[in-house]
């Protein structure tokens, strides 16, 4: 009986969650600052979080560099410094989206563009619709 079939998870599904979480956590509460129109806001959220998460990795490193520890220690150690990391980069992204609301509702967007979308009414056919600002 294979792992899938247990309800248990394979590799293959452990990396995808991976993936899906590691991608939220870095570009979600960008998206919202994107959306407005605050693109520079948005990219320097998404390096900060990364950054932490990344700050955690090479603590983690520095920790196993100046210690004579078994390779499992050593190992525990950089996993350690990682979750410290993403745990950072998930207040960041609380504390980005809580403040970003706010502000936007204070100055606005950015900017307003034009929005151009498909619609398929229920009559058979489609409708294209442009928005303006």
């Amino acid at each position: 009986m294979s792992a899938g079939a247990r309800g248990g998870t394979n590799d293959a599904q452990r990396d995808l969650g991976g993936m899906i979480f590691t991608t939220g956590l870095l570009f979600g509460p960008s998206l919202g600052w994107a959306s407005a129109g605050y693109w520079d806001r948005a990219g320097l959220g998404a390096l900060t979080r990364a950054g932490l998460v990344g700050a955690g990795f090479v603590v983690g490193l520095g920790v196993i560099s100046g210690n004579s520890s078994s390779g499992w220690e050593e190992l525990g150690f950089v996993v350690l410094g990682v979750l410290a990391g993403v745990g950072a980069a998930g207040v960041e992204g609380i504390v980005e989206c809580s403040r970003m609301g706010p502000y936007i509702r204070k100055h606005g967007r950015a900017y307003s563009q034009p929005r151009v979308s498909l619609l398929t009414p229920h009559d058979p056919g489609l409708a294209v619709t442009l928005a303006l600002p």
